[in-house]
């Protein structure tokens, strides 16, 4: 999937464990691996050099190689998600997101159903769009059967 969204600056993620308020877009890079845990909120996460795109709710968390540089962003413009940075994982709390083949058939449902919303908001543009020309496309008055005496 390919990334629409922008932030600024390149933030190090190093040894120091550190904690992110989220409230737009940011880069991270890790200068050492580690690992990147949501402890409020649903993130969208975009890893640079392709792949999918990931979304990690509060509890979930992913390792992070050395030098791997991620986009991070709220799930939902205007609220707001809380990170926290570790060299190691938290035993406890680490969660794995979905197994790819899992992943894939939730996005595959996703598409179709968004696929067959479009199609029946496609069908009913095409619908107004017919009455609206039908409307605009009226006769006139003396032209019409009707205007002259014709039905009674």
């Amino acid at each position: 999937m390919r990334s629409m969204h922008q932030s600024g600056a390149l933030q190090p993620l190093g040894a120091t464990p550190r904690q992110l308020h989220l409230a737009g877009p940011l880069r991270l890079q890790a200068e050492r691996a580690g690992w990147l845990q949501v402890d409020g909120g649903t993130v969208w996460l975009t890893r640079d050099g392709g792949g999918d795109d990931e979304v990690l709710d509060a509890g979930v968390g992913l390792a992070l190689g050395r030098g791997e540089r991620v986009l991070v962003e709220p799930w939902r413009v205007g609220q707001a998600a809380q990170l926290r940075w570790a060299r190691v994982a938290p035993a406890a709390r680490a969660q794995p997101p979905l197994p790819r083949p899992l992943a894939a058939l939730v996005y595959a449902l996703a598409a179709r159903a968004l696929r067959g919303a479009a199609g029946r908001l496609a069908l009913a543009a095409r619908s107004a769009e017919a009455r609206a020309s039908r409307a605009q496309g009226c006769m006139p008055a003396g032209d019409s059967m009707a205007s002259s005496g014709a039905l009674q």
